[in-house]
């Protein structure tokens, strides 16, 4: 005979059951789940501290992944497409191996502030966040840019200040950016920059998917502004649109003293800080817009990948042989001019000089 097991207290195992099931439906309901599994079949508690902990380093590795599968793609991409650079005469590739051992490092300050937000929003020592409803994503999402956009202007205005440039003079030291400079910038710098999502929680309860998609679109965001080559010039992109383009932080490079915006124009052109040519680069490189390429033209030959017609037949039109014989212009001139790069672009001394003056 099975020998029976020992009741429990019904009321005090009543009550913990209700207790742990309004613990579970309050994490629920916020977006704030902290995994109690760690293999099928096997429960083992897990803190705060670590879940965090094991949060961080793995958005830090998705970071990097990104960063690289991004940059190899992008770089690919731009090489097919040279008369879309935007500063055809400037480069700054000598710096790629410094600027990716910077990143690898700046990355990482750039996950922390994310995950001290959300660590604060667990503990309860920031606002409980909003519920999180698909129907409300979109708006929630668009606000959260816009704080984030205003964080970042003044901000950034604040680091080019003769008391917090020498922070933010790493990164400018890329004067014609590359998709691998995204991160080259000092890892302080970078968690002032990226410190939004620390403050916000206890200004503006957003919920946890919203604050961890806005750091994705940023990453991806920053990644394409400092790629060098412009492929999103639109109406959309200049006057009264208050949306951006890749020129838009390409100029801040060069131009030092212009548009310190991130997402949108608008505390640019409210504040007086826009290039006075922006608008007019943007509506250029919309004139002047070509089919993006995906297949290489080498010294004016036929495209890689593309068939070669006999001449009898007569294929290649006056047009396509026009098109040709500019892609030749324009990778001569980027090679005959890739010899400024040896310099890296300006030198720290003459880019703090630039803020000063």
């Amino acid at each position: 005979m099975l020998a029976r097991k020992p009741r429990l207290n019904a009321g005090a195992h009543g009550s913990s059951c209700r207790c742990a099931h309004f613990h579970f439906e309050l994490r629920k309901r916020h977006g704030m789940f902290r995994p109690r599994v760690l293999a099928q079949g096997l429960q083992v508690p897990m803190s705060d501290e670590l879940f965090y902990l094991l949060f961080l380093f793995g958005f830090y590795a998705t970071t990097v992944v990104t960063y690289f599968a991004l940059g190899y793609g992008l770089t690919w991409v731009n090489d097919r497409n040279p008369e879309r650079k935007i500063q055809k005469g400037r480069g700054s590739n000598k710096r790629r191996n410094a600027e990716i051992r910077q990143s690898l490092a700046s990355m990482f300050s750039a996950c922390l502030p994310l995950t001290i937000g959300l660590y604060a929003q667990q503990k309860g020592w920031a606002p409980a966040p909003w519920a999180f409803n698909w129907w409300a994503a979109v708006p929630l999402f668009v606000l959260c840019m816009f704080l984030y956009d205003t964080w970042f202007y003044f901000m950034h205005r604040l680091l080019h200040t003769k008391w917090l440039y020498p922070l933010h003079a790493l990164h400018h030291k890329s004067v014609a950016p590359t998709i691998w400079s995204t991160y080259s910038e000092d890892v302080l710098d970078n968690f002032l920059l990226q410190g939004f999502s620390a403050a916000i929680v206890f200004v503006v309860p957003f919920p946890p998917a919203i604050l961890i998609g806005q750091r994705l679109f940023e990453h991806f965001n920053g990644m394409f502004g400092h790629c060098g080559f412009e492929y999103f010039a639109s109406s959309t992109a200049r006057y009264p649109s208050p949306l951006l383009c890749t020129t838009f932080h390409d100029q801040h490079h060069s131009g030092f003293r212009y548009n310190y915006g991130n997402y949108f124009s608008f505390w640019d052109r409210v504040l007086g800080t826009i290039s006075p040519n922006y608008d007019q680069r943007v509506k250029k490189f919309e004139e002047e817009g070509t089919p993006l390429k995906f297949s290489q033209t080498i010294d004016g030959g036929p495209l890689q990948g593309a068939e070669h017609c006999p001449e009898k037949e007569g294929c290649a039109s006056e047009e396509r042989q026009a098109m040709l014989q500019r892609d030749v212009l324009v990778r001569n001139k980027v090679i005959n001019t890739s010899q400024r790069e040896k310099n890296g672009g300006d030198s720290q001394h003459q880019a703090f000089d630039r803020c000063n003056s």
